[in-house]
C-alpha cells in the first residue's frame, strides 16, 4: 500500500511540481489550487527522496484573491494568539517556549499540559489571529489526512483541525 501511494505521490509530483521546480526554490511554495487540484495533497507529494513538506514550507490557498487578502492581513502585527503546549520528557521546553512566544503578544491564552485539550483549543481558536501548538505530531506519509498532533487528551487530527473556528 505504501509503495503504491508513493508511486502515484510521486507521478503527481512529476506532472505538478517538477516542471516548476527550479522556478519555486527550495523555501516556500505558496500554492493555490483550481478545480480538481483542491483534492491533491500537495504536501505530501513525493520526489523519490522525500515529501514536498520534508523541503519546503507548503503555503496552500483556496484561491489567489484569498491568499491574496491574507497575505495583506498578514502585514499588520497581529495581536492576539492562542499558544497551546503538552510537555513531555522528549519536549520538556515546549513551555517554556510559549511563555516567551506570549510576550509578543498584547493579549494571549496559554493552553498549557493538563489545559492543552482539543476542547480548549477549539474553545479559543477563534478569538486569536495567531495558533501555536506545541506538541508531538504524527505525519502519516500513506494517508496524510489520518495526520494528528498529540494533544493532553488525545488526537487532534485533520478533520478536527477543519471543524475549527478560524474567523479571526
Amino acid at each position: 500500500l505504501t509503495l503504491r501511494t508513493r508511486r502515484q505521490l510521486s507521478a503527481l509530483y512529476d506532472s505538478l511540481i517538477r516542471p516548476i521546480e527550479a522556478d519555486i526554490g527550495l523555501s516556500r511554495v505558496i500554492i493555490a489550487p483550481h478545480g480538481v487540484l483542491h483534492y491533491v495533497p500537495f504536501p505530501a507529494l513525493f520526489d523519490g527522496m522525500s515529501y514536498l513538506i520534508e523541503d519546503r514550507e507548503v503555503v496552500l490557498a483556496p484561491s489567489a484573491g484569498a491568499w491574496q487578502a491574507v497575505a495583506s492581513r498578514l502585514s499588520r502585527k497581529p495581536n492576539t494568539a492562542v499558544l497551546l503546549s503538552v510537555p513531555d520528557d522528549q519536549i520538556s521546553a515546549v513551555t517554556d517556549e510559549v511563555d516567551e512566544i506570549s510576550k509578543l503578544f498584547s493579549e494571549s491564552i496559554k493552553l498549557q499540559g493538563p489545559d492543552a485539550t482539543t476542547v480548549a483549543l477549539k474553545r479559543y481558536a477563534s478569538e486569536a489571529e495567531i495558533l501555536h501548538l506545541a506538541c508531538h505530531g504524527n505525519f502519516r506519509s500513506a494517508n496524510p489526512m489520518f495526520s494528528s498532533l498529540s494533544l493532553h487528551d488525545g488526537v487532534f487530527n485533520v478533520r478536527d483541525a477543519a471543524s475549527l473556528d478560524l474567523s479571526n
